[in-house]
């Protein structure tokens, strides 16, 4: 039997504000100048095997002009309510290469009658500097092997 194991959610299913700051492309959502990121996206765990291990990813593509000034925030919300987070330097990442930011993992135990969402954001929310360079294709949810 035949599974279907990854999934990609498209960055125009991922919430993106601010889009007069952003260039969208069929394909990708490219940062133009921002002080405030923020990407958020969620995933129905219903439509996931449970009983399975997920990481969840965003894919990036970081380039030579990349300017953060600081870590990004990395969120994951399972569907059992549970959050982890933790930072992340994209300035030592490689450049002009796809990069999957891992978010986090959780085991897929969603039953009906729960929320049975997963969530996960990106933010770096310093405010006070721009930030270019990034490149959102969009996110993966796939099964972790142990």
């Amino acid at each position: 039997m035949w599974f279907r194991l990854r999934y990609l959610i498209l960055y125009k299913f991922l919430k993106i504000p601010f889009p007069n700051h952003w260039y969208f492309a069929l394909e990708v959502a490219q940062l133009i100048k921002v002080c405030w990121l923020e990407i958020d996206g969620k995933y129905s765990a219903i439509n996931l095997i449970k009983g399975v291990n997920y990481g969840v990813y965003f894919v990036v593509e970081l380039s030579d002009n990349l300017c953060m000034n600081g870590p990004v925030t990395l969120k994951l919300t399972c569907p059992n309510g549970t959050t982890e987070e933790h930072k992340e330097y994209l300035e030592t990442m490689p450049k002009n290469t796809l990069v999957g930011l891992r978010v986090g993992e959780f085991c897929n135990t969603a039953a009906c009658g729960c929320e049975n969402t997963v969530k996960f954001s990106m933010n770096g929310c310093d405010g006070t500097t721009w930030k270019t360079g990034l490149t959102v294709i969009g996110a993966v949810i796939a099964p972790v092997i142990c």
